[in-house]
């Protein structure tokens, strides 16, 4: 008779067993008929009824045939004989030790005969027990499942078909919510409550935000959010913290290597579109037009039409309308724009595909001079209304606006076989979304060609409308709740002069805004480019920190939490053989596959273990 008892550390235990056990471990001894001290019964685990083992019943990991092999003579008794792998003195499988004293349960070390077995959580070794949401067998992130043992964004995971977890990708808009998803996208845009990733989106309206829990931003009543709305990972599913753990708002990433990505919608539009490359001779009665849009945003959240100036070259409240709703006028294009750590704390977008700067004959540059994210041919969308682009001088140091390299461009403006060409026919929209806390810092600034308009809980604070060169504008949110802003003109270093040309410039507060300690707010940024020969875009953050929750467990506080092999209190983590040392690690203990010769004659997770090998002894069949 083989009645070998397999690792724990090599299988997986169903969460409903291990819940249990967390259970079995605090009431103390039970008695041989498997009643408790004050004469209940235990619900048996698997299998069915208390000590039945019977032939329906599996643990991962452990055999039939050592699960329905009879009982030892003396199983219950609270005496762990050298047939037995273990005995707490109950004939209950589910709580670490088996029906039949033959086996270990996974999940769980047995240290002391004649009482209850002790749950053991190891993120990494292949087992998915409480409070793990998946184990694939290693502690390394961007493989679906993290170095905590929780889904990553964009995974879920399964303990079949072997023993540790096996993760796939989820498939956000498949109308099926799983793993990491806190929502299902049912249009394939961001901005409307569900992101592209699944992950659920703030509410907004120009009162503030309102918030999901498990969309990463803690607003209300909320403790905690950890942006996956999944209970037994230290913020539970109502976002409140679980015992075990201490939450808190993750530290924003720092380095160099720091990024930030946020969803972005293009709409691309045809050539005949009345306010795309409208039809007047170029370069006459260009520039800034303050004006065009009304200081709120509507109710879906877009700007509305205020007024048309001659240099905003807009034909109609009908017409602008058609710039930032899906339409017949245009193609939407759903992306995402990364934005990277710049060294000064906060995050820039770049022109290279990695964060690459653009390198001009003055220096390196942060944002893009060459702005063309929509330039393969839009189906629907006329293919020709393509064209060649100049550096501008405005920031980025083009004496001269010259053509983009290799500059294959005659003097009548004809592009060559070479030259690139690029879709100057496009809207860009953004959102971000911060909690405001009082005395925080924080800044935004851009720089845009053509139209910019900078919304604040939907207020606009930044007027850069009208088609122009390269401006820049920005804000600035103080400690003492004081939001300063500025618009200018960079200066032109071929034209002369030492400093930028300033637009306009103010002061005013959060209050006036509508923002207050403890809500969360959204930043809106609409853009256009709607003419050749220059598409410039650049945009920073900095202060803006949105990181979720970060649950971490307390060790010592005699709950085992994701992240802890063990936690018996303060008192008892006195390490040892089989018990927890006091960093909430497991000593050694029979199962980790080495032999401690004081304390072991066998270890039965050693590759070279005896086939008779059980609870780390020479199991001698009776």
């Amino acid at each position: 008779m083989h009645l070998s008892t397999k690792s724990f550390l090599q299988s997986s235990l169903v969460l409903s067993i291990v819940s249990m056990a967390f259970a079995g471990c605090m009431a103390g001894q039970v008695g041989p008929d498997g009643s408790g001290p004050d004469g209940s019964v235990g619900t048996g685990g698997v299998g069915g009824p208390s000590g039945s083992g019977g032939s329906n019943s599996t643990i991962p990991g452990i055999t039939p045939e050592e699960m329905n092999t009879p009982a030892t003579a003396s199983c219950a008794d609270g005496i762990r004989d050298d047939d037995e792998a273990c005995d707490d003195f109950n004939l209950n499988s589910g709580d670490g030790c088996g029906s039949n004293c033959r086996y270990i349960e996974p999940g769980f070390v047995c240290p002391e005969e004649g009482m209850p077995c002790r749950p053991f959580t190891k993120c990494g070794d292949g087992a998915v027990n409480v409070p793990e949401q998946c184990d694939d067998g290693n502690v390394s992130a961007g493989d679906g499942c993290s170095a905590t043992c929780k889904f990553e964004i964009g995974y879920t995971c399964e303990a079949v078909p072997g023993p540790s977890s096996t993760c796939r990708a989820t498939v956000c808009g498949d109308g099926v919510q799983e793993g990491s998803e806190t929502c299902e996208e049912a249009n394939g845009e961001p901005f409307d409550g569900c992101s592209t990733s699944c992950q659920a989106e703030p509410s907004c309206t120009d009162m503030g935000c309102t918030s999901k829990c498990g969309d990463g931003l803690i607003l209300g009543t909320e403790q905690c959010d950890d942006g996956n709305g999944i209970p037994g990972d230290g913020c539970s599913d109502t976002c409140q913290q679980e015992a075990g753990y201490m939450c808190m708002q993750a530290a924003p990433c720092t380095g160099t290597t720091c990024t930030l990505d946020l969803p972005i919608l293009y709409r691309d539009f045809n050539l005949d579109h009345p306010d795309f490359y409208p039809p007047y001779m170029d370069g006459d009665n260009d520039g800034h037009a303050p004006g065009v849009v009304m200081n709120r945003l509507n109710a879906d959240g877009k700007p509305v039409w205020a007024s048309s100036p001659p240099t905003s070259h807009i034909t109609s409240a009908q017409t602008f309308a058609e710039w930032y709703t899906n339409n017949a006028a245009n193609a939407l294009i759903v992306s995402d724009i990364m934005l990277y750590a710049n060294g000064l704390g906060g995050y820039v977008n770049r022109i290279g595909p990695n964060g690459e700067k653009y390198i001009g004959e003055m220096g390196e540059y942060d944002g893009n001079p060459l702005f063309f994210p929509i330039d393969p041919p839009t189906p629907g969308i006329l293919e020709d209304a393509r064209g060649p682009a100049k550096v501008p001088a405005q920031i980025y140091e083009g004496l001269g606006w010259p053509w983009e390299n290799p500059a294959d461009v005659d003097d009548n403006g004809n592009p060559g076989p070479n030259q690139p060409l690029h879709n100057f026919h496009f809207t860009s929209e953004i959102a971000y979304w911060f909690k405001y806390t009082a005395g925080m810092t924080a800044d935004f600034s851009f720089v845009g060609d053509d139209d910019v308009w900078v919304f604040l809980n939907r207020r606009l604070l930044i007027d850069l409308g009208g088609i122009h060169v390269p401006l820049s504008g920005t804000f600035n949110i103080a400690a003492n709740g004081s939001v300063a802003y500025e618009t200018m003109t960079p200066l032109d270093p071929g034209v002369g002069g030492s400093v930028d040309t300033i637009i306009d410039s103010g002061t005013t507060t959060l209050a006036e805004l509508g923002i207050e300690d403890g809500g969360v707010y959204e930043i809106k940024m609409f853009h256009a480019e709607r003419k050749p020969e220059g598409s410039s875009f650049m945009i920073t953050l900095t202060g803006f920190n949105t990181a979720r929750s970060e649950c971490l467990p307390v060790c010592g506080d005699g709950v085992i939490a994701s992240g802890e092999q063990c936690d018996d209190g303060t008192a008892e983590n006195t390490g040892g053989h089989n018990r927890c040392n006091p960093d909430c690690t497991l000593g050694e203990y029979c199962g980790d596959g080495i032999v401690q010769p004081e304390a072991e004659k066998c270890d039965d997770a050693d590759p070279q273990a005896p086939a008779d090998c059980a609870g780390c002894d020479i199991l001698i069949v009776k």
